[in-house]
């Protein structure tokens, strides 16, 4: 198993990595992090913002970036009947 870091962009505000997690591949690192950044979009939208960028960035073990995932949301509301979407 090798140790890799994720550092996450939220918005411009970079958060770097505090903790190390074990992969036994770094496709299984990558694999990961697409799954935890759309998760981590779907919270955050859930609890606030029209707009949103998040990234995340692997490094590996001596700390050099091998991967980086990115999504951008942008929401309108177009109309004034809508006032604000609900989670159910």
């Amino acid at each position: 198993m090798a140790s890799y870091l994720f550092d996450l962009d939220e918005d411009g505000a970079s958060q770097p990595a505090e903790q190390s997690l074990d992969f036994p591949t770094s496709q299984a690192a990558c694999s990961e992090a697409v799954r935890a950044l759309s998760e981590i979009m779907a919270e955050t939208l859930l609890s606030n913002g029209h707009s949103r960028y998040l990234a995340i960035t692997v490094r590996d073990g001596v700390g050099a970036a091998i991967f980086k995932a990115s999504l951008r949301y942008d929401s309108q509301v177009l109309g004034t009947h809508v006032t604000r979407v609900e989670r159910e």
